[in-house]
């Protein structure tokens, strides 16, 4: 979110909420940001709503989860990138062996990058 002229975050773990909306008031950039509290895909849904479209956007699910890949085909088949959007997905290791069975029609894995015991997937617009 540094540098970006707006930033929508979607957290529901009380915790995290709280510590999000401190650091928006400390750094004064709640009039630049928007804190979605709902579940993932209500979220979502909220923001294709709203005909938002992202510049990047940033995927940390609860690794090992089905919400990674509801969220992917959820955003794979919605309005909320561009050609030029860059979609980051951060999960466990384990999760390149599932990658591949994963069915998506709009993007496409271009990039793995390893961070420890994490990886870094980067998706974008599959180009006809």
């Amino acid at each position: 979110s540094r540098g970006a002229a707006f930033a929508s975050f979607i957290e529901n773990a009380p915790p995290a909420i709280s510590c999000l909306k401190s650091n928006l008031e400390t750094l004064e950039l709640t009039h630049t940001a928007q804190l979605l509290t709902q579940p993932a895909q209500r979220s979502l849904l909220k923001l294709i709503e709203q005909d938002v479209c992202f510049d990047i956007i940033y995927i940390d699910p609860p690794y090992g989860t089905p919400l990674t890949e509801k969220t992917l085909h959820q955003i794979d088949n919605s309005s909320l990138f561009h050609p030029h959007t860059r979609i980051f997905l951060e999960e466990s290791q384990n999760f390149e062996d599932k990658l591949d069975k994963i069915e998506l029609e709009h993007i496409h894995c271009t990039q793995i990058r390893k961070y420890g015991d994490t990886k870094l997937f980067e998706f974008r617009q599959i180009s006809h």
